[in-house]
């Protein structure tokens, strides 16, 4: 479910970049949350906390290292608020 969240929410980046900004969609994925600061969409320091989520989903699709298990099920709940965070945050730039 993690990797889901994270992947739509990148695919919803990638749309608000590309129909709101005239620069390149951003190769890297962290990169199109922190790019959505320039965009007004929510803040810094937020964005620099949900960009790191892209490296969670890269961990379970790519299995880059094994990952421990307690570590990630303790991480799940801050990272579902994060989400949610970013939820309300794409409404109300959406309702804007």
């Amino acid at each position: 479910m993690i990797e889901i969240i994270v992947n739509e929410a990148i695919d919803i980046n990638q749309h608000i970049i590309v129909n709101l900004s005239l620069k390149e969609l951003p190769f890297d994925f962290r990169h199109s949350f922190l790019h959505l600061t320039e965009l007004n969409v929510y803040p810094d320091e937020f964005a620099q906390q949900i960009s790191n989520s892209v490296g969670l989903r890269n961990i379970l699709v790519h299995q880059y290292r094994d990952l421990d298990e307690e570590i990630f099920v303790e991480s799940i709940s801050h990272t579902l608020d994060q989400y949610d965070k970013y939820c309300t945050y794409i409404m109300d730039f959406i309702s804007g």
